[in-house]
């Protein structure tokens, strides 16, 4: 269950696969119960409920405003399960500061055995898609069967290691170095890429699934929805990144940089018809 209070509050939810499932954008107070495949909530309850075709999900908003309203409704939103609903617990807000030494992963894959692990958790827990077929062949290769444990012998798991390897070069080339011509922005030699590089939020099209567009994208950052992707005023946002310097040179993180941008940008930080991300 999760209850938002009326006011300017915008965001998404997104399946395991990253495909928007509910777009939140209240106004008025909104009361969601987030079920997963077969999942099936008493008729009796009163509010939207919105099904997710995978067990893991996630949901995120933004406070569209400032000052004391953006203070009270930044902690607003309530989340519990539905069988307690009758008396909720308080929902617990964590912020995240980070200190010095901090380990913390932010966003980034596992570049060891525990990635393969996931994996396997993702194909333990979750339905067979038809999209999946071919992928969980590949997988079986590798141990990595659903309804078995995972359990690798040492070939495999050099065979693991490399694959790993070589996926990660690939994804972050493909991230940070794309190939999609929907991913320009502006004219030729503006500097600047669409960051979602072309992707359509569905990924599953008519006559094909989106690959390339989905690595790229998802390798970088996460959730996705409609309005990330409908780059029209006043009824979207406009994701932009930027990866080489004015020499042409990969951007690297050993190096400081300065960022210029030319007045007049068409942007309103969130609150209104673009978004400017640097």
């Amino acid at each position: 269950m999760v209850e938002f209070p009326a006011g300017a509050i915008y965001g998404a939810a997104n399946n395991a696969w990253q495909q928007p499932i509910k777009e939140i954008n209240t106004g008025k107070a909104q009361k969601i119960l987030f079920v997963g495949p077969e999942q099936n909530p008493s008729a009796s309850f009163d509010g939207e409920v919105v099904r997710s075709d995978t067990f893991k999900m996630l949901y995120f908003y933004r406070v569209l405003t400032t000052g004391p309203e953006a203070e009270k409704l930044k902690t607003g939103v309530k989340a519990y399960r539905l069988a307690d609903s009758d008396n909720p617990p308080a929902t617990k807000y964590v912020n995240y500061n980070p200190e010095p030494g901090d380990t913390s992963l932010k966003n980034t894959p596992p570049a060891n055995e525990k990635f393969w692990q996931i994996i396997n958790e993702y194909v333990q827990l979750e339905p067979l898609a038809d999209r999946d077929r071919f992928f969980y062949a590949w997988l079986q290769d590798m141990a990595i069967e659903k309804g078995k444990p995972f359990k690798p012998t040492d070939y495999q798991k050099a065979i693991l290691k490399e694959g790993l390897e070589v996926g990660m070069v690939f994804s972050q080339s493909t991230a940070f170095d794309s190939f999609f011509p929907a991913a320009r922005y502006g004219e030729d030699g503006s500097g600047w890429d669409m960051v979602l590089a072309g992707l359509d939020t569905k990924v599953d099209l008519d006559t094909y699934s989106m690959f390339n567009q989905r690595l790229s994208y998802t390798y970088e950052a996460v959730t996705t929805s409609k309005g990330m992707t409908t780059y029209r005023e006043g009824k979207g946002s406009a994701y932009l990144g930027a990866y080489y310097d004015d020499n042409d040179d990969a951007l690297m993180g050993a190096h400081d940089y300065s960022l210029r941008i030319e007045p007049n940008v068409p942007a309103k930080k969130y609150l209104g018809d673009y978004c400017l991300r640097c």
